[in-house]
């Protein structure tokens, strides 16, 4: 299936930025609740532990929508691999990090984190981008389509 690119629409680049903005000030609370030491029970404060993670490569790669130029899926999913890759890295590395401890479910969340937002942009942003590609599609001829809108306006050899 071949999608078109997210446009950068100013709707795409504030839900984005909301996003972004929102999972950060959660990781933050998360992060202080667990330096203050606030006793919680042990589903809270694995969660607490996790979650982190999680937020971090849902909402991150994100960043790239905000940006005023077209995105397509394939990019989203080679920055949210990118930042994959810097995460698990990352606690791979906390084998060896004097006061860290390098945790499974760290990474399992980090995974599910990226797939999910995977998915979430992709039904988010590029979901309407292939309705309006369809509807683009199923007008009648004669209508007023742009003509860099569609590609029946090209020769039948260079469709």
């Amino acid at each position: 299936m071949n999608l078109l690119p997210s446009s950068p629409a100013n709707t795409r680049r504030i839900v984005a930025a909301s996003i972004l903005g929102t999972c950060f000030l959660f990781v933050f609370l998360v992060k202080e609740v667990r330096y203050r030491g606030i006793r919680l029970d042990i589903f809270s404060s694995w969660i607490v532990g996790v979650l982190p993670n999680f937020i971090c490569l849902f909402a991150l790669p994100q960043i790239i929508l905000v940006r005023r130029t077209q995105t397509t899926l394939i990019e989203y999913m080679k920055v949210t691999f990118f930042f994959a890759v810097f995460m698990i890295g990352y606690e791979v590395a906390q084998i060896w990090m004097p006061r860290r401890t390098f945790d499974w479910a760290d990474i399992a969340t980090s995974i599910s984190g990226a797939a999910l937002g995977i998915i979430f942009v992709r039904v988010v942003y590029f979901r309407r981008i292939k309705m309006r590609q369809e509807k683009l599609k199923n007008r009648p001829i004669g209508s007023s389509v742009p003509v860099e809108a569609t590609s029946s306006s090209l020769p039948k050899e260079h469709q």
